[in-house]
């Protein structure tokens, strides 16, 4: 039995370097949001607000590229943007 555990149960050790990817993906999120919902006019579909216009949509995704386009400047050594990117849609599809 002590061999089976020690092959295929571990325990989950989660870096810095992972940690701190996760929270700038988390802080993407925030702020994303926090923008859309300033700007937007549209209905909140599963607790995320639409935007209503071309216009809106617009904005919110050039804030969007611009805070991504910080985020990895910011960060650059210590991650990829396409690591970055993975962890958003990560963190994202996990319903923070």
């Amino acid at each position: 039995m002590q061999q089976f555990a020690h092959q295929y149960q571990c325990e989950c050790h989660v870096t810095p370097a992972a940690a701190h990817l996760r929270q700038v993906a988390e802080q993407y999120i925030r702020d994303t949001e926090a923008y859309d919902r300033t700007v937007c006019t549209g209905p909140i579909i599963r607790g995320e607000i639409m935007p209503a216009t071309l216009h809106e949509r617009g904005q919110i995704n050039r804030f969007a590229s611009q805070l991504l386009a910080r985020l990895i400047l910011d960060n650059a050594g210590r991650f990829t943007a396409v690591d970055l990117r993975r962890e958003i849609a990560r963190t994202e599809g996990r319903g923070r």
